[in-house]
């Protein structure tokens, strides 16, 4: 059994066997303030959006010690699980757990709402 948090996020720059050195930008971050598991990942713009299944994070390139800014958005809206998010023309457009939903990167809006939301 791993003792790996599922919210944990590994990153690494170009190195093939992910081993951390003063070199390198490689580390990982912990995504706990919601103790779910990541669902997926996605860019968008110059931003890497973290969706889990009731949240949702941005993580800003900000490079130095720290590397990234994380942003905690939304600890309602999520991703249901991998491939329930697309990209289209700079926008997510993605499940919910109750609801299908297009995030720009600040905001989300429902695209059920007033519709079809009651099938979800």
């Amino acid at each position: 059994m791993s003792t790996k948090p599922l919210e944990r996020i590994l990153y690494v720059e170009d190195e093939p066997d992910w081993v951390v050195r003063d070199t390198n930008e490689a580390g990982y971050l912990d995504l706990g303030d919601t103790w779910e598991p990541v669902t997926e990942m996605l860019p968008l713009e110059d931003n890497l959006v973290v969706y889990k299944a009731n949240s949702t994070y941005l993580l800003d390139y900000i490079g130095g010690q720290q590397l990234f800014r994380v942003r905690l958005i939304s600890n309602t809206y999520g991703c249901t699980g991998p491939d329930a998010v697309a990209e289209y023309a700079g926008l997510h457009y993605l499940f919910s757990r109750d609801d299908l939903v297009v995030f720009d990167g600040r905001i989300f809006k429902s695209l059920l709402w007033g519709r079809m939301q009651s099938w979800f």
